[in-house]
């Protein structure tokens, strides 16, 4: 049961921080990408929810590297399925004839 309730947190929080690295991508999508030698007077004022350009760079990479172990966690705790895959896709034998 302590597994269970471990691997619900761990989806939990991944869905949560998939959900930052997704509104940050968004972020960076819209706000201006660079000052372009004074062509774009707004690099440096534009906000996308209250945030510049530099804090949501931050946010995506660093909830990028929070998913990356994330990630690893999850699949660390489907490891016995993940032994089980190439038994799925072998082909039965014993019932040909």
């Amino acid at each position: 049961m302590l597994k269970i309730k471990f691997n619900a947190i761990i989806n939990i929080i991944s869905f949560i921080d998939f959900l930052l690295v997704l509104i940050s991508s968004i972020a960076l999508y819209v706000l201006p990408q660079g000052y372009h030698g004074g062509r774009n007077p707004n690099y440096l004022t534009a906000e996308f929810f209250g945030g510049s350009r530099h804090f949501w760079e931050d946010m995506h990479t660093w909830s990028g590297w929070i998913m990356l172990g994330l990630v690893f966690i999850h699949l660390l705790l489907h490891i016995n399925w993940i032994k089980c895959l190439p038994n799925i896709f072998k082909r039965e034998n014993n019932n040909i004839k």
